[in-house]
């Protein structure tokens, strides 16, 4: 983030989790829990950019820093994270092919405007949390941005642009 900022550059984290993990430990047990975090694990770890970071934040959640990314191309990296997932089955022993899929939201911290950590990855787990309201086994981008809010003061007011584009006062 600091390197971003003083680059002037963007840093996006995407906040994913696993898709109705839970029954994956509850039906096939937890040894094959086990195994479908490594295969995650895996696959995002040669899925993404070398200068990426993915890391296993808790549970069946994980995270995406990826400097550089906009929003859009964050959501078309972790996208094709996603669908190359889904098409890559885990195979316990004992069970047929279990198709994972996760949730996953993006937030992303732009250039110059200093944001936090913590505000990013909160706006990354509500964009998160957005995914799997909407049906789970999507992306999303969240809408607000962790860095500090705009100075209004200096803004021009409605009844200044009717001056200026008018010309009347």
């Amino acid at each position: 983030m600091q390197r971003a900022e003083r680059g002037n550059s963007q840093v996006s984290v995407a906040a994913l989790d696993l898709d109705d993990f839970k029954a994956v430990n509850d039906v096939y047990g937890h040894p094959c829990g086990d195994e479908v975090l490594v295969h995650v694990a895996h696959h995002l770890a040669s899925g993404k950019r070398a200068y990426d970071v993915a890391a296993r934040t808790g549970g069946e959640e994980f995270a995406l820093i990826l400097p550089g990314a906009s929003a859009v191309t964050a959501r078309l990296m972790v996208e094709r994270l996603l669908a190359a997932l889904r098409a890559a089955p885990v195979r316990c022993a004992g069970t047929g092919p279990l198709h994972i899929t996760f949730s996953a939201g993006v937030a992303v911290c732009k250039g110059s405007i200093p944001c936090s950590a913590e505000k990013l990855m909160a706006f990354a787990d509500e964009a998160l949390y957005e995914a799997k309201r909407a049906g789970k086994n999507r992306v999303m981008i969240s809408r607000k941005s962790p860095g500090a809010p705009y100075d209004r003061s200096t803004m021009v007011q409605s009844q200044e642009k009717q001056i200026l584009f008018s010309g009347k006062e």
